[in-house]
């Protein structure tokens, strides 16, 4: 793997942020369409997810709320 600088290298070995890169073979010549393409389609998957957790976390408040509630009513 190749890295752009010192610096960037040993901020990569610090922080795992190495990890999750992959490679392209788009990204060899610069192309604006194609960078913008890629950062929608990922801002669109952690929009999803970040919709997802807190649909899941809505789930739960309910479950507790509920469970909350029968336990009020068996005392």
């Amino acid at each position: 793997m190749k890295y752009f600088t010192e610096e960037w290298y040993e901020l990569c070995q610090k922080t795992s942020f190495h990890l999750l890169l992959e490679e392209e073979k788009q990204a060899v010549t610069f192309s604006e369409e194609y960078f913008q393409q890629l950062y929608d389609t990922e801002l669109n998957s952690w929009i999803n997810l970040q919709e997802e957790i807190t649909s899941i976390m809505e789930i739960g408040n309910r479950v507790i709320i509920r469970s909350m509630s029968l336990l009020i009513e068996i005392r």
